[in-house]
């Protein structure tokens, strides 16, 4: 999944399960840290509209 944000795109690895596996991200520490935080929760993206910039990913603190 692709997130094409103006500040560089973001891309996204979601298994069967809805979990984050990869993030890539350039210049973005903020998301990768919440990435981060995804991963270690275990956390289910998968009714999240991650390629959706109307979405704020601050959201899912």
């Amino acid at each position: 999944m692709t997130r094409r944000d103006p500040q560089g795109a973001l891309f996204f690895s979601i298994d069967a399960d809805g979990r984050l596996t990869q993030l890539v991200a350039f210049n973005d520490a903020r998301t990768v840290k919440l990435a981060k935080r995804w991963m270690a929760a275990g956390r289910d993206l998968s009714a999240v509209p991650l390629d959706d910039l109307a979405f704020s990913l601050m959201s899912l603190r």
